[in-house]
């Protein structure tokens, strides 16, 4: 639960009649799951992701410069519940916005508006997939615009203290807002497995400026690759990869295929296993031996299913083997 933590603190103090942010999201309508989505209803301000970064940028403020920081700005947005700023709320709910991507292996007809009891099955359409993804994008528009003078400020302080500096955004999921008659994460899809991986470096540290790799990466990888770069021994045992090497424009394979998965802790329906080498995505669900198979180079959003495909049956044998 958020109550009790040092921004609902804030929050109590700057409009007590929310009585904290747990209960200002049930009086809105909203949930920390859920599609419902509305504008923040109070001053910018005051928003989370605002005061994220006000604490991030005092802590800059605060550091010394005869000593490394590390600093982490970790945001519950744009994971609902979704509530941006009233400008990017309107914004996007105005705007030409893509369908959800439509698989023809979903079965649609048996989708409902209302969704199902899990809360992750849902035909997303109309005025509330719209108002979903003005919630969802606006909230990303919003971390844009926010996270900008606290880059400044970091690179700066950096460049003061005569040291490189890194910026690195990641994330642990994102949402399948309505794609394939999916919400929430706990998806294999791109919807919600295609997670921001963007890295930022100064000259010193030798990163091929533009670089875009359609190589499999994970989280694991971020600790062997800070561990190179700051020049630290890395632990015999460790999972994940250096992507030192891909950041720098050699021709390296970081990995060959990467396996992730998802256990039943929320639903049988949500476990899965799937494996990925950049182009093609093999998925199975142990509940009922369902499979998938993707092209992604050719079909990036996932809409047909080649699992059953006689032409690409050395492919999928290929995924079992490695799974």
């Amino acid at each position: 639960e958020d109550d009790g933590n040092d921004y609902d603190t804030y929050l109590k103090k700057v409009a007590p009649q929310t009585n904290g942010i747990d209960k200002l999201i049930a009086d809105l309508g909203l949930s920390k799951n859920g599609w419902e989505a509305r504008p923040w209803p109070f001053a910018d301000e005051h928003h989370r992701v605002a005061w994220i970064v006000r604490q991030a940028r005092r802590a800059l403020a605060d550091s010394t410069l005869d000593k490394p920081l590390f600093l982490t700005a970790s945001f519950v947005a744009p994971h609902p519940p979704l509530f941006p700023p009233k400008k990017y709320f309107a914004h996007y709910a105005a705007a030409s916005l893509p369908q959800p991507a439509h698989g023809d292996w979903v079965d649609w007809d048996a989708l409902s508006p209302k969704g199902d009891r899990a809360g992750h099955r849902v035909l997303l359409q109309g005025e509330p997939l719209r108002a979903a993804q003005a919630g969802y994008f606006g909230l990303i528009e919003q971390i844009d615009d926010e996270i900008a003078p606290l880059v400044e400020q970091f690179k700066a302080r950096s460049n003061r203290a005569g040291r490189p500096w890194l910026i690195w955004v990641i994330a642990d999921h994102g949402e399948m807002l309505g794609d394939h008659g999916y919400f929430r994460k706990c998806q294999p899809y791109e919807g919600s497995a295609n997670i921001p991986f963007i890295i930022a470096g100064s000259a010193e540290l030798g990163f091929h400026p533009g670089l875009r790799s359609f190589q499999p990466v994970c989280l694991e990888d971020v600790m062997p690759t800070l561990l190179q770069l700051a020049g630290a021994t890395r632990p015999k045992v460790m999972d994940g990869v250096s992507l030192v090497p891909a950041l720098r424009g050699e021709d390296c394979v970081i990995r060959p295929w990467l396996h992730f998965e998802h256990a039943r802790c929320y639903s049988e329906a949500q476990a899965f296993h799937a494996l990925t080498d950049g182009r093609f995505k093999y998925v199975w669900r142990p509940a009922d031996g369902t499979e998938h198979l993707f092209d992604l180079n050719n079909d990036p959003r996932e809409e047909h299913d080649l699992s059953k495909d006689t032409a690409h049956r050395p492919t999928l044998n290929l995924s079992l083997i490695h799974i």
